[in-house]
């Protein structure tokens, strides 16, 4: 603040007087501007919670006392959240046709579905550009971006742009690869966004919503999908769909909803959501997950009752509108709904009278640059703001002694910890563990004699399990934070957040345990449901922990090397290559009804299974080491009620 202050010769933005300028040849890390924000903060109450907004919001988004709710800026970040899991996980619905339309093996259909996860690798690049530009032009970039691959991959499947043979295969993985980094973009906007603006005591809460919609995404496209088809259509026309859906919820309300770079986050963003904005969220993600798996049930209940696959496939491949219309309705309904909620229009709840200068301070700390230290200069006698990358502490005491530098890591400090590659060996099982599910289910299936229906079912399923998993987990893990009966460290009580990556690996042990001995079509949606559950519990920790840990000031480009590489390695290494290797060792090449690619039989994947099981052992180990590495961070949240912050 106090170098942005410098640059314009700007006056405080609470008490609006002249800022001092430091003359001294050698200045400080903390500048006299910064100082001064940070005491006025304190000492002028009343000025601070008028500037935070507590009125109404004007037309614009912005607060009564001229500074910007962040209530649009969350609603354009929710609606954009559900189409990157709605075109991300969705390679399932559509595999099976492709691999019949254009006469591909499994090894060359393997390629294309792991290829665009293999572009996880750079997709801390797109990333960075909501740290970069600003989260506006990541989501609307991103959403036509999206939507222009998406419909070039269509056109090339449908063979409406015939290619040579030779050409297919990497014409297809390119466009794959755009698609994935496109979506990469849209999702770093859309957490800069919670991250940057949400309370501590909401982020969890916020940021496991959000993730519940990319969870839920791919099962709301099915069904979205499924209910407007017509009989003629082809699965591989979900791509047409998907794109449309890019550009109506993520690049429309982006431009209509978001700030610009020069507004965010220099202007602070109030957090004014209300628990009733968070019901109406939680209301649409209810409603979606109910739909999805309703009608995926009635799938198969109608597949089950029908004489025969052709009248189940013109039973379940007809036209619905009203399905379609209250999909849409529960996607973005609720959503809307926060822009006309009441907000807080006079002091918050807790009536804190240092509430409002207590988080302006927390932001000036946060936005610092990461030289920015623990200080004991004062000139006034007023209690001073002690700040450094561990620990920010309001009193006339000692501060605490902390790292600068973690206040913000970028990619290559962060990447010479050893919490960092815990965490990405975690993330590698964890997110790989569900990538085979949903680029396999429809080679998974059919491999069970199962019907057809049941593969878009057992991926409506997944997707509706997993989406309960990330909102469930993001808010356990707030609350658990202040469990004061369960002792983790030595001061105070609470279960830190790494803490739930434990429960994550045992879960995902389970599933695929359970996946190894399916062979029945109930004992399978059992098993995919549970896959989805542990699936959906790594995504709201990832943002969370790299937040907490590794600072706010990179966290873009820091969450998208584990969002995307992640998702990278683990797709390769085990939806492709591990399920590749097991499916093409069991081809019975000798039975008179086998094309020679296709596995029939429950050994199919049933070695992948086991693996997968076994390096999910690997991980409750790692994830107990997480605990130990990370305690510095987690500690300091629970040691004192005077702590303010952390790591965040």
């Amino acid at each position: 603040l106090g170098a942005r202050s410098r640059a314009v010769n700007a006056t405080c933005f609470l008490c609006q007087k002249p800022l001092p300028v430091n003359n001294s040849p050698a200045p400080r890390p903390c500048s006299l501007a910064t100082v001064h924000e940070l005491r006025c903060a304190v000492k002028n109450t009343c000025e601070g919670t008028r500037a935070m907004g507590f009125g109404q919001n004007n037309v614009d988004g912005s607060a009564s006392g001229g500074v910007r709710s962040n209530i649009p800026l969350l609603t354009a970040a929710f609606l954009a959240a559900l189409t990157t899991g709605g075109n991300t996980y969705a390679f399932g619905l559509y595999g099976r046709t492709l691999k019949t339309t254009l006469g591909l093996s499994q090894s060359q259909l393997d390629t294309i579905g792991s290829a665009n996860f293999c572009a996880g690798l750079l997709s801390w690049l797109p990333g960075g550009v909501a740290d970069k530009r600003g989260p506006r032009a990541a989501l609307t970039f991103g959403g036509i971006a999206g939507a222009v691959s998406m419909m070039s991959y269509w056109l090339v499947a449908r063979e409406f742009i015939p290619l040579p043979r030779v050409m297919l295969i990497p014409t297809l993985c390119t466009f794959g690869v755009l698609i994935f980094l496109s979506n990469s973009m849209v999702i770093g906007g859309v957490f800069k966004c919670f991250v940057v603006t949400c309370r501590p005591d909401t982020k969890g809460s916020v940021v496991g919503a959000a993730k519940g919609y990319v969870g839920l995404g791919s099962g709301a496209y099915a069904c979205m999908f499924q209910s407007l088809r017509s009989h003629s259509s082809s699965d591989l026309d979900f791509l047409p769909f998907a794109a449309l859906c890019a550009i109506l919820a993520a690049t429309i309300p982006a431009r209509l909803l978001l700030p610009n770079k020069e507004n965010f986050p220099a202007t602070y963003e109030y957090d004014r959501l209300t628990p009733w904005h968070l019901r109406s969220i939680y209301f649409g993600l209810v409603g979606l997950g109910v739909l999805v798996i309703g009608t995926s049930v009635a799938r198969i209940v109608s597949y089950e009752e029908a004489e025969n696959d052709d009248q189940a496939n013109e039973q379940s491949h007809g036209p619905n509108y009203w399905m379609s219309l209250l999909l849409f309705s529960l996607w973005f309904g609720p959503i809307l709904a926060l822009l006309v909620l009441p907000t807080h229009d006079v002091e918050p709840e807790n009536n804190d009278p240092q509430y409002g200068a207590t988080v302006i301070a927390l932001h000036a700390a946060d936005h610092a640059p990461n030289s920015f230290s623990s200080s004991n200069h004062s000139d006034d006698g007023v209690d001073q703001i002690k700040c450094d990358g561990l620990i920010r502490q309001r009193g006339n005491g000692e501060a605490t002694q902390g790292h600068a530098h973690e206040q913000g890591y970028n990619l290559w400090q962060m990447l010479q910890t050893v919490p960092s590659w815990l965490f990405a060996w975690i993330c590698i099982v964890c997110v790989g563990g569900g990538t085979i599910m949903t680029n396999n289910m429809g080679q998974m299936t059919e491999a069970l004699y199962l019907p057809y229906v049941a593969t878009t079912a057992s991926l409506a399923l997944f997707s509706a399990a997993q989406a309960a998993s990330r909102v469930v987990t993001g808010a356990l893990s707030d609350s658990s934070q202040h469990w004061t009966s369960i002792r983790i460290f030595d001061k105070g009580g609470g279960v830190p957040r790494p803490a739930f990556l434990v429960a994550a690996s045992l879960a995902e042990f389970i599933a695929h345990l359970v996946l190894s001995l399916a062979s029945s079509q109930v004992m399978f949606v059992i098993g995919v449901a549970l896959s989805g559950a542990a699936f959906g519990m790594i995504w709201p920790l990832m943002v969370l922990i790299i937040g907490e840990v590794f600072g706010n000031a990179n966290v873009g480009a820091n969450y998208m090397f584990y969002d995307g590489g992640a998702s990278a390695v683990g797709t390769v290494l085990l939806a492709k290559f591990l399920s590749q290797y097991f499916y093409e060792s069991n081809i019975d090449e000798d039975d008179e009804n086998s094309d020679g690619v296709t596995c029939y039989g429950q050994a199919c994947f049933q070695g992948s299974h086991i693996t997968i099981a076994a390096l999910s052992l690997t991980c409750v180990f790692a994830s107990i080491g997480m605990i130990q590495t990370t305690r510095h961070a987690y500690a300091r949240q629970h040691s004192s009620p005077t702590d303010y912050g952390s790591l965040s």
